[in-house]
C-alpha cells in the first residue's frame, strides 16, 4: 500500500507542497517492509526518474535487470508464448 501512495504523490508533485517528502517516506517504508519486492523497486526507479535523479533510477533499474536476467527462464510455455506473441496472436 505504501508503494501505491508513493506513486500517487509522484504523479502530481504540485498537488501537495510536501509531496516529494511524503513520496520518499512512503517508498522508504515500502523498501523496509519488502526490500526484495520487484514492484517496490520498480516504483523506486520511477520515483527517482520523476525527481530527475537519473543516476539513482538507472542504478535501481540496472540492478533489477541483472537480477531478472540471471534467473532461469519461465517454464510456463503458455505464459512465454502469450508474452512474446505479436498483437495479431493475442
Amino acid at each position: 500500500m505504501s508503494c501505491h501512495r508513493a506513486e500517487y504523490y509522484e504523479a502530481d508533485p504540485s498537488f501537495e507542497p510536501a509531496a516529494e517528502g511524503n513520496c520518499d517516506a512512503l517508498i522508504s517504508r515500502a523498501l523496509s517492509i519488502s526490500p526484495e519486492d520487484i514492484d517496490v523497486r520498480i516504483s523506486l526507479a520511477s520515483i527517482r526518474m520523476s525527481q530527475q535523479r537519473f543516476d539513482e533510477a538507472k542504478e535501481v533499474a540496472m540492478g533489477l535487470f541483472e537480477e531478472i536476467n540471471d534467473k532461469e527462464p519461465c517454464k510456463c510455455g503458455w505464459l512465454r508464448r502469450r508474452l512474446w506473441a505479436g498483437p495479431q496472436q493475442v
